[in-house]
Order: structure tokens, then sequence, then C-alpha cells
């Protein structure tokens, strides 16, 4: 009997760390009408930041909303780890259907740092409605990957499905807040 629950135990433990469950962070209130979306009000630049759940899983690619009084708006952050430099300036979708979408930025406008072996490159953008309906789009297509590229790059398939369900569900959300 105790080989049996000593077994079940070792299966539960498997299971559990295999599930992507993310963790919100402390300050970040659900959304009464949307489940799955998450706000925080920083009082210091009083703005309104709006998270899918799926964006705190610090994915190599996050959008999220902006929002005041008066304004609402979204932005893209792209994100590589790994122990050699990519020294990225470019961030392109491409889905299996030939859907594309590119940004170009500045490698000075990237934040860097190197711990313990590793580096990590991030940059944090403002885009456009139109660009934000090009990656609604992107998203309707399937086996969406990413190129970061600059020096050097690095591709990521996007097949996490809760993942693309939240991206989807954020630029919903972002126009329903828009179009109000």
């Amino acid at each position: 009997m105790k080989k049996l629950i000593f077994i079940l135990c070792g299966v539960l433990l498997l299971f559990t760390s295999c599930i992507s469950i993310p963790r919100i962070p402390d300050g970040y209130e659900q959304i009464e009408s949307r489940p799955t979306m998450y706000e925080r009000f920083d009082e210091f630049q009083n703005v309104t930041w709006i998270f899918n759940e799926q964006m705190f899983s610090n994915k190599n690619s996050t959008v999220y909303i902006g929002k005041t009084k008066d304004k609402i708006w979204m932005r893209i952050k792209f994100i590589y780890s790994g122990s050699d430099w990519i020294f990225f300036e470019n961030a392109t979708f491409v889905n299996q259907q030939g859907k594309r979408l590119s940004f170009k930025f500045n490698s000075w406008d990237k934040k860097t740092e190197v711990k313990d072996g590793y580096v990590k490159e991030s940059i944090d953008i403002l885009i456009s409605d139109s660009e934000i309906q090009n990656l609604l789009e992107l998203y309707e297509g399937t086996n969406v990957r990413l190129r970061l590229s600059g020096e050097k790059y690095k591709e990521y398939e996007i097949n996490d499905m809760d993942f693309v369900q939240g991206i989807k569900e954020t630029i919903n959300f972002y126009f329903s807040q828009k179009n109000k």
C-alpha cells in the first residue's frame, strides 16, 4: 500500500510539473468581466497596465495594454535569453500561410543583462492599431514562428495554444476598450 501511494504521489508530481500555470504577479487584480485579464494601477505613472494571464508566462514575445483616463495603447515586448549575444534589431513573425509582420528598432533602445553566463536582450515598443490588426490576422493562421535577428538570430515556434489564445484575447480586449 505504501508503495502504491508513493507511485501515485510521483505520478501526480510529474503531472503537475508539466502543467504551465501562469503566476499572477502581486498587485494585479482580475477584471470581473474578463476572467483571463488582469490589471494593475501604477500611481506613479498614473497608468493602468492590463495583461492576459498567459502573458505572465515570460515568453519570447508579450503583448499588453496601457490605459489612462484619456488614452489606451498597446505594447509588445520581445525577449531573448541564451548563452550567446544575438544583438537583435529586428523581430519578424511569419505563419504557415505566409503572413508576415516585422518590427525594426535600434539596438540602443534595448535592455541587456548578463548574469551567471546568460545574456538577456529585451525591447518593449509601442505598436500601432494597424500592426495590432496584422498581429491578430497573423495568429489566425497556423504555425506562427518568430525570428529575432541582428548580428545573429534565434527562431521560436509559438505553438502554445493557451498563449496564442491569450494574445488574441488581449487584442480583442484592446479594441473593445478603444471603441467604447
